[in-house]
């Protein structure tokens, strides 16, 4: 069967948004990635098994889990979130940390990313240099497209669930779209499960948490 464990990030006990999950299900608090990851290290050990489903509860953002950042917080050296940097690549430094939990998972263990709108898109505001912008200008006029949409770059939130995929050796990873204003279970908006390759529409607007 594998092992089941729910993780939520250590905020106050004013944080409404985490409210609900420290009093609706047995979970474990978390400070940091790597918090998370001895955590689920100690559990497989102790119980002599594999995980099958780990759900991260905290705040979220298009292609963000918060794991002890908080709402918004700033995390440069990505060690309290697991997010995607601006190319679209896990952030190298929760990476390393992240590859601690290879080896914990069965064939067909689940992460869910409880956050809000994880699986949403981002727009990043591209500031291009002035060779950069030179040789845009000439691919506008080309393509007969506006210089404006150039400045704009849109990241996919389903990135961050295939990077961590990856790292973690093809163990699939799901969250939605949408801001999550279910008790837990339940999922908000589209879900998506993704593998390093492959992203998977599971349906929108959950009751339960899709396994």
């Amino acid at each position: 069967m594998g092992i089941t464990l729910f993780v939520v990030e250590h905020t106050s006990m004013a944080d409404g948004a985490n409210l609900a999950a420290k009093f609706s299900c047995l979970h474990h608090c978390v400070r940091s990635v790597q918090d998370m990851v001895n955590y689920v290290r100690a559990q497989t050990l102790e119980r002599k098994d594999r995980v099958a489903f780990l759900f991260i509860q905290g705040h979220g953002e298009p292609g963000c889990q918060s794991v002890g950042a908080g709402a918004h917080a700033e995390d440069p050296d990505g060690l309290y979130s697991l997010s995607i940097t601006e190319e679209g690549k896990l952030h190298p430094g929760t990476e390393r940390i992240l590859r601690g939990m290879s080896g914990c998972f069965n064939p067909n263990a689940v992460i869910t990313l409880g956050g809000c709108q994880v699986a949403g898109v981002t727009d990043y505001q591209v500031d291009w240099d002035q060779e950069g912008m030179k040789q845009n200008l000439a691919y506008a006029k080309q393509m007969g497209v506006p210089v404006a949409n150039l400045k704009h770059q849109k990241i996919l939130g389903t990135r961050l669930l295939k990077e961590i995929s990856r790292v973690l050796g093809g163990v699939k990873v799901q969250a939605g779209t949408d801001v999550q204003r279910y008790l837990i279970p339940g999922m908000a908006g589209t879900v998506w499960r993704c593998g390093p390759e492959f992203c998977v529409n599971m349906g929108s607007n959950w009751w339960t948490v899709p396994t």
